[in-house]
């Protein structure tokens, strides 16, 4: 008896009656023969994926398929489409005779939009005329109609005007030959301007021109008005250093005037925060006749008094300062006598 090889695959062999789906593919899961499924209901149904090779597809009714990307020829919604790609460079045909566009928002379009009919509000669409504006208007054309029918015999005229014109333009062309000479002299009006512009230059101009009516100003000169359309100069000639610049009594002109209760300048002189006069008349405070170098009518209240005063008068002196007085004269008429 020959001998078996315990490796090799054993074919599984049944009756016809007892075979399975499992038995069959058990021995090999491939055919080329066309296999069809009958059952109404369901023939199929898989707990993980279907695949078909590269080249080949699905074919029947997918509609009831979920999560499918449409593509092709596959009919989906306008939703699907528009969700893989919104723009097309195809012309676009709308065929519903009743209502081929409905929108709920704006139509942006970068060419023309040509329809029979336009439905809906148009009053914020610019360069068309309102419907009230085209009913008012019917009287006006009939008008026109009117006076268009009129103007034939006004349209005549003009064409023969143009005819007579011929002699017209022919006498505007001898004028232009004509003005050669014209225009010579006006170039030579343009040259004698220099001078003109030059005398322009030079004279003096009014006040309602722009100008001041003067002839000219000095450095530091002031330039008034000392009437209507007149100007005036107050010179600075006219003033002293210190003065200062005022209106007149009747304010209608300026000024040079000095510091109130001095006839030119300040008398003083300031150095640092020291102020001395150097004058040779007397100095009075609340006096107006000074008879010494400085004359004071009323009080003087000072700490102390340095200096001689013999010539003071009217001073009740007490012991003690009777007794500095005569010490102070001892000294005075024996400088180097010493106590011994």
């Amino acid at each position: 008896m020959p001998s078996c090889s315990t490796s090799r695959s054993v074919q599984k062999y049944k009756s016809s009656s007892s075979l399975t789906l499992q038995d069959v593919t058990d021995n090999g899961s491939k055919t080329s023969n066309k296999i069809e499924l009958e059952n109404a209901t369901r023939t199929i149904e898989s707990s993980s994926n279907i695949f078909v090779s590269s080249g080949h597809f699905f074919i029947g009714d997918g509609g009831l398929l979920s999560n499918v990307q449409m593509g092709g020829s596959a009919v989906g919604t306008l939703q699907t489409v528009t969700d893989n790609g919104s723009g097309s460079t195809h012309k676009i045909n709308l065929t519903n005779i009743a209502t081929s566009l409905e929108t709920v928002g704006n139509i942006i379009a970068g060419t023309n939009v040509y329809a029979s009919e336009f439905y809906g509000d148009g009053t914020t669409l610019t360069g068309i005329a309102l419907s009230s504006d085209l009913t008012s208007n019917a009287s006006r054309i009939g008008t026109l109609e009117t006076d268009l029918t009129s103007n034939a015999s006004r349209i005549g005229t003009l064409e023969t005007g143009l005819t007579s014109n011929a002699s017209r333009i022919g006498t505007l062309e001898t004028d232009l030959t004509s003005n050669a000479s014209r225009i010579g002299t006006l170039e030579t009006d343009l040259t004698s301007n220099v001078g003109r512009i030059s005398t322009l230059e030079g004279e003096t101009q009014p006040v309602n021109r722009g100008g001041t009516g003067l002839g000219g100003c000095n450095t530091g000169d002031i330039i008034y008005g000392s009437a209507t359309n007149t100007m005036s100069i107050l010179s600075n000639s006219a003033a002293t250093a210190g003065q200062f610049l005022r209106l007149n009594a009747n304010k209608t002109a300026p000024e040079w005037a000095t510091v109130s209760g001095g006839t030119g300048p300040s008398p003083w002189t300031t150095a640092v925060n020291d102020i001395y006069w150097n004058g040779s008349g007397n100095v009075g405070i609340s006096n107006t006749n000074p008879q010494h170098s400085l004359s004071i009518t009323g009080n003087t209240h000072s700490t102390y008094f340095h200096g001689d005063g013999s010539n003071v008068t009217n001073i009740t002196l007490t012991k003690e300062s009777s007794r500095n007085i005569e010490i102070a004269q001892i000294k005075a008429l024996a400088p180097n006598w010493q106590r011994n």
